[in-house]
């Protein structure tokens, strides 16, 4: 578990820089309408139900366009993998082809889960782990829906604590770096007898959400572990070419 967090950290801070940059290309927009709304729509609301709305608004964020920038991200680690790079462009491109796929899936899914919790809570955290790389499946092996999932079961087979922990230990670490990163942004802006700004308000959501976006690196590499573990040669052989082929046609005008 703790080695693949060290890996993960290895990956993250090789390829900060791009993968910094898919995820922005998601949440700088975002972030600038998250502060537009604290600040002038919901400035005079009570906070409790500012923080709500606010909250509401960034889950519909993530659910429209999250599928881009993850799709994204999973292309330009597996060609990190692969000792491959991945340009910006291409793994947007590869992104946005994937995202509608993606979206379903995890809509799906995401009620399935969510029915579980309603039932009983652990049944509903089982499925959230049983489901945990649906992400890379769906970018990376192209599968959907029911197949997608069956995929995600099937790789997390016998290694479902420890992805478990992985992630609970990943989030408790970027919950920690995004705290300080908070008294960091906040702390001068304290010193200029505010409380709080837009500007502020924009940098540290965007250092958030790449901050946050460590957790999609733990899971590929849980998933890249488990292809390998439970793919027969042929079919990795085979798989290799379909990749090789998608990118062929990628880069085809």
């Amino acid at each position: 578990m703790l080695q693949k967090i060290s890996e993960a950290i290895r990956l993250f801070k090789t390829h900060w820089l791009l993968l910094s940059a898919i995820v922005l290309t998601v949440w700088l927009p975002g972030s600038i309408i998250l502060a537009y709304f604290r600040f002038l729509i919901f400035a005079d609301s009570d906070p409790f139900q500012a923080m709500v709305q606010e909250t509401r608004i960034s889950n519909l964020i993530e659910t429209a366009f999250g599928p881009i920038y993850v799709g994204a991200m999973m292309q330009v680690l597996a060609g990190a993998k692969q000792g491959r790079l991945v340009s910006y462009a291409e793994a947007m491109r590869c992104g946005a082809q994937t995202c509608f796929k993606m979206f379903t899936t995890r809509l799906v899914s995401g009620l399935i889960v969510l029915g579980g919790l309603i039932l009983l809570i652990v049944p509903g955290i089982l499925l959230a782990v049983r489901y945990a790389l649906i992400d890379p499946v769906v970018a990376l092996e192209g599968r959907s829906g029911k197949g997608a999932r069956q995929r995600s079961v099937a790789l997390t087979q016998g290694r479902r604590w420890q992805l478990l922990g992985a992630s609970v230990v990943s989030f408790l670490l970027v919950m920690l770096v995004s705290v300080v990163a908070s008294l960091v942004i906040y702390f001068p802006v304290g010193l200029m007898g505010q409380q709080d700004n837009f500007f502020a308000a924009v940098l540290y959501n965007c250092i958030a959400s790449i901050l946050f976006s460590f957790l999609f690196v733990v899971v590929f590499l849980f998933y890249w572990e488990g292809r390998s573990q439970h793919s027969h040669p042929l079919q990795a052989d085979t798989l290799q070419a379909d990749t090789l082929q998608a990118d062929n046609r990628l880069q085809s005008p």
